[in-house]
């Protein structure tokens, strides 16, 4: 990310989605080999949730370690949900394939035109009874509706919110993941959309943080 700050603000070289690019995409895209789910199952798994808002794309991605130590790297698989009635609006008006990526299974219509939480909560659930969920991880702002059914039924529900000194070391981590070519993501676009376009910003402590931004 400092390379490319330096590449836009002092060589005057645009980049490709956002304005302070999280990391160099051709890295990122050296982890696309497929990820086999099958093979995965029986081992400890991490659940994140990000809830969007009602016409957003919400986001549930399982992550897998490749091996006993955290430097080993880690394998994760996503699922992206939208309301089905605003899937062709919002591809004219982002500019990117939502339904090309429906029919491709990346990302899951909901009916309606809001996104239905109970498709969200049913698929978590699956994912319980498939692989051994260590826990299911959530910003607790919009996730309540998802996340208190699970919790009243003993899933092992936490919640982690988006600030510095939460997200801070996670970022460093799977930076140094991606640089390291330790993530594998199964070359999932709807994944690589969203890495592509987070924006990062870093305090005087050297902490980052995501943020939409331009």
């Amino acid at each position: 990310s400092e390379r490319d700050d330096f590449r836009q603000f002092h060589l005057n070289t645009w980049l490709e989605y956002s304005a302070s690019p999280f990391v160099d995409m051709a890295t990122y895209d050296e982890g696309e080999d497929p990820v086999d789910l099958t093979a995965l199952e029986g081992l400890p798994c991490w659940v994140a949730v990000d809830m969007g808002l009602t016409t957003d794309l919400t986001a549930v991605v399982a992550a897998w370690r490749d091996g006993e130590d955290e430097s080993d790297g880690f394998t994760v698989a996503a699922w992206f949900f939208c309301p089905a009635d605003n899937i062709i609006g919002r591809s004219e008006r982002d500019k990117v394939p939502y339904t090309r990526w429906r029919d491709e299974g990346h990302i899951i219509p909901t009916p309606g035109n809001v996104t239905d939480y109970r498709a969200v909560e049913a698929h978590i659930r699956e994912l319980c009874s498939r692989f051994e969920v260590r826990e299911i991880v959530a910003d607790p702002a919009y996730a309540q509706a998802v996340i208190g059914p699970l919790t009243e039924d003993g899933f092992p529900t936490a919640t982690m919110r988006q600030g510095w000194m939460t997200m801070g070391p996670a970022i460093k981590e799977i930076e140094r993941a991606i640089i390291g070519r330790r993530f594998r993501h199964g070359g999932n676009p709807v994944l690589r959309w969203c890495f592509e376009n987070v924006s990062v910003e870093t305090d005087k402590a050297g902490n980052k943080s995501f943020h939409k931004s331009k």
